[in-house]
C-alpha cells in the first residue's frame, strides 16, 4: 500500500514537460451528496454534462445541464422531490502542466421542480451553491479523468424561516471530460534548465 502511495506522489510531482491543452470540451459528471442537519436522511444523485472552455491554461469556465434525483427522507419525515436545472461554474487547477493535477471548483446554479417543491414548504426552483476540490488526470491527449469531494447548498432564496427549508449536503463527484481543437502547449511548473555552452577544447 505504501508503495502505491508513494509511485502517486512521485507522479503527482513529475512535471510533464511536453503537456498539452486543447480549448474546449465534452464533460459529464455524476454527483453523490448526503444530507447533514436538518436534511440527514436525505440523499442526492446528480448527472451533469454540458461543455467547458479552458480560457487559460489554469483556469476552465464551465456551462453544465443539471438532473436531480433524491432518496431517503429526513428524521422528520420530509421527502425531496426530483428537477433539473443548469449551473455555470469556474475550476482553477494551479499545476496545468502536473500529469495528476490538483484543482478548486466552483459552481451557482438553478434547479426547478415543476412538479412539487424539493422540499415541503419550499417553492418551485431552487439555487445550488457548490464547491469542493480533487484531482484531474489525463488517460490519453483528449480523454481525463476527475474524482473531487464536494460541498452543496440548496435553497429558494427567500429569506431564512420555514418558508425556505434548505439542503445542505457533503460528497463527491466523478466525472470524464473530452477535449477537441487544436492542441496548444502547457508550460511545465520546473522548466529544464538551460545548458551551459561548451567549454572550448
Amino acid at each position: 500500500m505504501r508503495g502505491v502511495a508513494l509511485a502517486l506522489a512521485v507522479l503527482a510531482l513529475t512535471p510533464a514537460v511536453e503537456a498539452q491543452t486543447r480549448p474546449l470540451s465534452l464533460v459529464t459528471e455524476a454527483r453523490a451528496l448526503a444530507g447533514i442537519d436538518d436534511t440527514a436522511g436525505i440523499s442526492l444523485g446528480l448527472f451533469a454534462a454540458g461543455v467547458a472552455l479552458r480560457a487559460a491554461p489554469a483556469l476552465e469556465v464551465r456551462a453544465m445541464a443539471l438532473a436531480l434525483a433524491p432518496f431517503g427522507a429526513a428524521r422528520d419525515g420530509r421527502e425531496a422531490t426530483a428537477g433539473g436545472g443548469g449551473e455555470l461554474g469556474m475550476v482553477l487547477s494551479p499545476f496545468p502542466a502536473w500529469p495528476v493535477r490538483p484543482f478548486l471548483a466552483w459552481s451557482v446554479g438553478l434547479l426547478l421542480f415543476p412538479r412539487r417543491p424539493f422540499l415541503s414548504g419550499g417553492d418551485v426552483y431552487e439555487g445550488i451553491l457548490s464547491f469542493g476540490g480533487g484531482v484531474e488526470v489525463s488517460l490519453s491527449s483528449r480523454v481525463t479523468l476527475r474524482a473531487q469531494a464536494q460541498y452543496a447548498h440548496l435553497s429558494n432564496g427567500q429569506g431564512l424561516g420555514p418558508h425556505n427549508p434548505a439542503f445542505d449536503g457533503v460528497g463527491g463527484a466523478l466525472g470524464v471530460g473530452w477535449s477537441f481543437g487544436p492542441a496548444r502547449d502547457v508550460a511545465p511548473v520546473w522548466p529544464e534548465a538551460p545548458r551551459g555552452a561548451q567549454r572550448p577544447r
